[in-house]
């Protein structure tokens, strides 16, 4: 390890320095993603062979500047900014193979989640970062841990002494990391307000350096006096504050002006061109050619006052002497900081760590720190090693910073069409032994209401599972119109209500899927007319069924987005025995009707297959498989017979459309999908899907029906939708379009139009 090791390589610099009495510092600034382009500044400068001694870096500077000074070639820091799991890490999306679908709580239309005290609502805070900084965390330890314990946290024993910059906002002051952790120094420096959650070290709040100090020339002169300093500067100085614009206001506030400047008797400054946002991960590779291009052109300058030069093998020995001290990150042990006994044996569990002899890869252990970092009890994770010299191995020093037990979130749907809802839920949290939660979640608008409460219990045995009792009241009011906000021509022809309770089952059978098992009863009752000629003051014909419902499901889910995903996988298979009695009341507008009873007693299997492809280039392409059959038979008339057929839902529009033609007690449906990956989170999505019913029902006279068994029909429908994905939610204008279908109110036109923003998610139907 490094504090055993003979110092050969700091005596190979040191000779080479004194050879000529020249040293050259590097000074790398903040700015975002516009810091790539100091990846080119380097390949460039190793290009003309000039010599990097010293290293200074604020944000992304400070990464970039770090992974040099721990031996990665300017090449292999290319490869990890350019890698599709990097840009996924940096806008807070994790790689579908480290999700664990099995602790992600059911999806609802949610925009923003609010943290709670009780205790004192004063200090009630609000979310300190747009991405989650678990997976970041791991990451930074897997690429910086090995060198900084070759340096014995010591960073003028890295492959290049070093140095960057955080900002204590308490004290209004800069932080120079000169040695410690190696990981927390660079994840500080690194921690823009608001994008990324800041750290403690040894009891300091830290924040992104450049908030003081953005461009560290002044450190470089003060802490190794080079003879020469190289500047690769990408950001400037705060435009003046706006009246109107709160957010030049508080970046005016937090922000000091920096210096970017350099003396010129000794220094050069490169100002790669990157006209972009500091959060714009599109064109990396242009970055990096950026400040490729801007150097090639100040090479002159720098010639002339770097008089030494290091070959690619001297360079290539330093790197190696380096490297090959580096040992493989095998974990034996677990310290869980930041948390009680009990917690801290329940995240051990999880981590399967809990035994000395128990040695981990980080592969897999990369798996479960992932799949613990899914628990919405924790709020973040921040991983450190510790070499234990008698058997080489390590052990990892864990903190944990738990949520807040109690938490409130607020969404809903906005929409041009007369279904806006709004979402409030309340949860409770509880870490212990065991991981308990309870959750109270409501929905309110005119087309949909509800209210559900639901508990869950989390075991972390070997065989992982949870139980979940709930309770849930649903309504939804269908109308026949395609009026636009709140005009609608006519009263509601279907209202249903579900009261449904039970117990779920479920286990993860994988990192990506899980096992469940539901025992459910409840009521069911529908509220309709068989007819066109109704009005206010009319009653609704009603049928009511109290059901029995046993079901056994596997899922595997990777979707990016819980709305309007463009990768990702989803395959449902679900098998569900149902025992019903149907009880039927006639209301003021039926025909020859009387009251009726009758038992019911089926099965329900369906599958479902959805999935997104790889991209290539500017578009993805999707498609989507889904079968069902059911056993029901018809019910008394043909309202009630179709409102209990599975329904074909592709298009979330489609679950606010009691659309007949696309129910059916057996069917297959397929979708084909084609993504325009247009710029920022912004798509264009076509879509089409066809249904092909097998035992469909179809309407004979007002109040009968008969049972179609034949191929020979039909039913499409086509979307168009441009679609962006916000930080709080989707923003969407769509257009549907559906093909030789005899719905009521659509006769007029086949083809709906409507703006939304926010999720058309709501609580889970009783018998889905």
């Amino acid at each position: 390890m490094g504090r055993h090791r003979i110092p050969s390589l700091l005596l190979l610099v040191m000779l080479s320095l004194s050879s000529v009495g020249q040293s050259v510092g590097l000074v790398l600034s903040g700015g975002g993603s516009k810091g790539l382009a100091h990846i080119g500044v380097i390949k460039a400068l190793e290009e003309r062979q000039i010599p990097i001694d010293f290293i200074t870096g604020t944000s992304t500077g400070a990464i970039i500047g770090g992974l040099y000074a721990s031996g990665y070639t300017a090449e292999e820091i290319q490869a990890i900014f350019l890698s599709d799991e990097f840009i996924d890490l940096m806008r807070g999306i994790k790689d579908e193979d480290y999700n664990y679908y099995f602790k992600k709580e059911k999806s609802t239309a949610s925009w923003v989640e609010i943290p709670l005290d009780l205790k004192d609502f004063s200090s009630t805070t609000l979310p300190t970062n747009l991405v989650a900084p678990s997976g970041l965390n791991f990451e930074m330890m897997a690429v910086f841990e090995p060198a900084g314990l070759v340096a014995s946290n010591n960073f003028d024993q890295l492959m290049i002494p070093f140095r960057c910059v955080a900002s204590d906002i308490e004290n209004k002051e800069s932080i120079i990391f000169r040695k410690g952790n190696l990981t927390e120094a660079i994840r500080a420096s690194m921690s823009y307000p608001f994008y990324f959650r800041p750290i403690t070290v040894e009891g300091q709040v830290l924040f992104d350096g450049g908030l003081y100090n953005n461009f560290p020339a002044d450190i470089m002169h003060s802490e190794f006096r080079p003879g020469v300093i190289i500047g690769s500067n990408v950001s400037g100085n705060e435009e003046p504050p706006t009246e109107d614009d709160i957010i030049s206001i508080l970046r005016n506030m937090m922000v000091s002006k920096s210096n970017y400047s350099l003396d010129s008797n000794n220094g050069v400054l490169i100002e790669p061109n990157v006209p972009i946002g500091a959060f714009d991960f599109e064109n990396l590779s242009e970055l990096i050619d950026s400040g490729y291009l801007s150097t090639i052109r100040k090479i002159d300058a720098i010639e002339l006052k770097v008089e030494r030069r290091r070959k690619p093998e001297q360079l290539s020995e330093m790197r190696a002497q380096f490297n090959d001290q580096k040992t493989e990150l095998r974990v034996s042990d677990v310290e869980v900081r930041g948390v009680n006994e009990n917690q801290a044996k329940y995240i051990q569990h999880v981590l399967h760590l809990n035994k000395k002899d128990d040695e981990s890869h980080l592969e897999g252990l990369k798996m479960r720190y992932h799949r613990l970092s899914e628990d919405d009890k924790i709020v973040s994770l921040f991983p450190k090693l510790v070499f234990n010299e008698k058997d080489t191995s390590y052990t990892l020093i864990l903190d944990v910073d738990l949520n807040k037990e109690f938490k409130v979130d607020f969404g809903g749907n906005f929409s041009s069409r007369p279904i806006n809802t709004g979402y409030v839920g309340l949860h409770y949290n509880h870490l212990g032994k065991l991981s308990y939660g309870l959750h109270g979640t409501s929905y309110f608008g005119k087309f949909y209401n509800s209210a559900e409460l639901r508990a869950r219990i989390d075991f972390p045995t070997r065989f992982t599972f949870s139980l979940q009792p709930f309770y849930r009241l649903s309504r939804y009011n269908f109308f026949q119109s395609l009026s636009t906000f709140f005009e609608l021509d006519r009263p509601s022809f279907l209202v249903q209500n579900e009261t449904f309770y039970g117990l779920d089952f479920s286990t993860p059978t994988g990192s990506n899927s899980k096992l469940m098992v539901e025992f459910g009863n409840g009521e069911f009752r529908d509220d309709y007319y068989q007819t066109d000629n109704f009005s206010t003051t009319d009653v609704p014909d009603r049928t009511s069924f109290p059901t029995t419902s046993v079901a056994v499901k596997w899922e595997k889910n990777t979707f990016n987005y819980k709305q309007y995903p463009n990768q990702g996988l989803n395959v449902l298979l679900s098998l569900r025995y149902n025992n019903s009695v149907e009880k039927f009341r006639p209301g003021s507008t039926s025909v020859g009707q009387s009251l009726f009873e009758s038992n019911h007693e089926w099965a329900e299997a369906r599958f479902l297959y959805d999935h997104y492809f790889k991209q290539r280039g500017v578009f993805r392409l999707g498609g989507m498989l889904e079968l069902v059959y059911s056993g029901l038979g018809p019910f008394n008339n043909y309202t009630a017979s179709v409102l209990r057929a599975p329904s074909f839902e592709p298009i979330p529009i489609t679950r606010t459309l009691f659309l007949e033609s696309f129910r059916a007690y057996q069917y297959a449906a397929a979708g084909a999908k084609v993504i325009f990956d247009l710029k920022n989170r912004f798509d264009l999505r076509l879509e089409g899907y066809l249904l092909q019913p097998y035992r469909r029902i179809d309407r004979q006279n007002s109040n009968e029906y008969v049972i179609e068994e034949s191929f020979e029909r039909r039913f499409t429908m086509a979307s168009a939708t441009l679609v962006y994905q916000s930080p709080l939610g989707p923003l969407s204008f769509a257009g549907n379009y559906y093909f030789n279908i005899n719905e009521t109110f659509l006769q007029e036109s086949p083809f709906i139009f409507y703006v939304q923003f926010g999720y058309l998610i709501f609580n889970k139907r009783a018998l889905d």
